[in-house]
């Protein structure tokens, strides 16, 4: 009896020292942790919008531990070894990665001093009188400043120079503008420039400046308070700045001692193929959304054949053939493939792909790979993808019967309803002129069908008199409200519509009231399976939770619970650490 005893104390004992305050709760002997529970409750405040205190921290914490006990169930069954499980899973890893090695190159070298947050914040409340001329070439701008330290005029410049009325009349004149109002290259030297003094050529996005700053303001009152309360925004303007700088540096430095090359030829031939092979398809890649998906992927595998052995990317160790190329894209979820709808955006998506394979050697290089922060934001985001496979699994199977969907229209009626909807007829016009003739020759008599068989400019309704049937509220938008403004067998008009002007008459008018299950039946149909679907899940998730074995950390959930009791929350989403 003794002897188990002194196991249960030093069971107790262990689990005590595992639930330390970094640990939210433990489901099976896997951590939640305290941080991944408190982001949760910040980031994903639409879960329990109307929830405070421990109720709040009660209810986040309970999702963590479902999502946990269905991964380990996904595990369970195999669900992480799915190929598209593990497409995204090793792309996180990758991700993360680099996120490390930016931490520790950049992120970790920087330092904001307080004379760099003062600085900004006065330089914030200055404003420059600004004069510029603009070359798109370095000689060009050369040859400008030349005139100037020649002696003629900046407006004389300026009026020779710009080919914009208003700059050349006012001689380059951009009036008062902020620190952010300008490129950041430009603002750093015309902040840093002398009262009436010319700037050499300074460079940005664009091409290139020669500035003259006229006149500087600057607000008078300053107080402490003012700088108190925008001291951390700077701050963190400035790290983002910095690092950026930074980030940029390094990568370049990196690239440039790879020697990093395209090789045009197999680009060319790549460019081609997505041309007329994948652009010119009958499914055509939507202007939105132009990634390499399933199916554009297997057009340009075939277009490419006999060419997969072209090297497109030539760095010092190694090259990326053009077979390489589709093997790597393939490995990579369809929101982080390159773009296809510009060759100059490919060519960029294809030097970010060169660039993170090399960061992410380099990162293996540093043993970063196992990192502990790397490890535990894969793991986590392993769990969420596989809880996410195996319900969708799930969902797919489900199925709402005849009887099941019936049942669920009759217990919520209210949320079927008819919209009020309005027969119209319509004649549509380009000149408003027209539209106001038209509408008195059918206030005089005229018959308005007759009219808008000959006049409409919808071709698809000229033949049924401008007929556009029973439309709801905001159906070919101005149409259909000033239909229902009017009365049955009124017209009027003229409204604007985007190919011109319209005539609108009302042809009848039906209120809204509740629909019949026939007209409700595809919504009633998903309803009746979301809720089945809600059901299920419930079910599940008591089951694995009344065989797991969850310890819950009480100190973690009474502190968080202080910490989220007021509607402001304490952590501020915009200090937070950038990746």
């Amino acid at each position: 009896m003794r002897k188990w005893l002194f196991i249960l104390v030093i069971f107790i004992s262990c689990t005590a020292a595992k639930l330390n305050d970094d640990v939210a709760a433990l489901v099976n002997r896997e951590v939640i942790s305290t941080e991944e529970l408190r982001n949760n409750i910040a980031f994903f405040t639409q879960l329990a919008p109307m929830q405070r205190g421990r109720e709040l921290v009660e209810t986040h914490l309970n999702l963590l531990i479902d999502k946990k006990l269905f991964a380990q169930e996904g595990r369970r069954q195999g669900f992480d070894k799915k190929p598209a499980v593990q497409q995204v899973v090793d792309w996180t890893e990758r991700d993360q990665m680099i996120k490390a090695l930016y931490h520790k190159e950049v992120r970790s070298t920087i330092e904001v001093t307080e004379a760099q947050i003062r600085a900004a914040f006065m330089r914030g409340r200055e404003r420059l009188r600004l004069r510029h001329l603009f070359a798109r070439s370095e000689a060009e701008a050369v040859h400008l400043k030349a005139q100037l330290d020649a002696g003629i005029p900046f407006e004389q410049v300026a009026a020779s120079t710009f080919r914009d009325s208003t700059l050349r009349a006012n001689g380059g004149d951009l009036g008062y503008v902020g620190y952010e109002d300008i490129d950041e290259r430009l603002a750093q030297a015309a902040f840093e420039l002398p009262l009436r003094q010319v700037s050499a050529p300074v460079r940005s996005k664009w091409g290139y400046h020669i500035l003259r700053v006229d006149d500087r303001r600057q607000q008078i009152f300053t107080t402490a308070e003012d700088y108190a309360q925008q001291r951390d925004g700077i701050a963190r303007d400035l790290r983002r700045g910095l690092e950026k700088k930074a980030a940029d540096a390094y990568v370049d430095e990196m690239l440039k001692s790879q020697d990093v090359k395209m090789i045009n030829a197999a680009f060319n031939i790549l460019g081609a193929v997505i041309r007329d092979i994948v652009l010119t398809a009958d499914r055509m890649v939507p202007d939105y959304h132009p990634m390499i998906g399933g199916t554009e992927f297997d057009m340009m595998q075939k277009g490419l054949s006999g060419h997969e052995n072209d090297v497109l990317v030539m760095f010092t160790g190694g090259q990326w053939t053009l077979g390489d190329f589709l093997d790597r894209v393939k490995q990579l979820p369809l929101s982080e493939r390159p773009r296809m709808d510009t060759p100059g955006r490919l060519r960029a998506d294809i030097g970010k792909m060169v660039r993170d394979e090399l960061l992410v050697q380099e990162a293996k290089r540093q043993n970063l790979d196992q990192d502990p922060i790397v490890r535990a934001t894969v793991a986590k985001w392993r769990d969420e993808y596989t809880f996410s496979a195996l319900w969708q699994s799930i969902k797919d199977t489900l199925q709402a019967t005849p009887v099941e969907v019936e049942r669920f229209y009759e217990e919520h009626r209210g949320r079927y309803i008819e919209p009020e909807r309005v027969r119209v007829r319509e004649i549509q016009v380009s000149d408003s002129l027209q539209a106001v003739a038209l509408l008195h020759k059918i206030r005089a008599g005229a018959d308005f069908e007759q009219l808008a068989r000959r006049y409409t400019q919808r071709p698809d309704k000229a033949d049924l008199g401008g007929d556009l049937g029973w439309l709801k509220r905001f159906d070919y938008g101005n149409v259909s409200l000033k239909a229902l403004a009017l009365q049955p067998g009124q017209s009027g008009g003229p409204v604007r519509v985007p190919q011109g002007f319209s005539i609108v008459r009302n042809e009848g008018y039906q209120s809204s009231r509740p629909a019949t299950l026939a007209e409700a039946i595809n919504s009633a149909q998903g309803d009746a399976r979301e809720f089945k679907s809600d059901q299920l899940y419930e079910s599940m998730a008591a089951e694995l939770r009344r065989k797991a074995r969850i310890m819950r950390n009480e100190k973690v959930i009474a502190q968080l619970a202080v910490e989220f009791a007021k509607p402001e929350s304490p952590i501020n989403l915009m200090s937070a650490p950038m990746p």
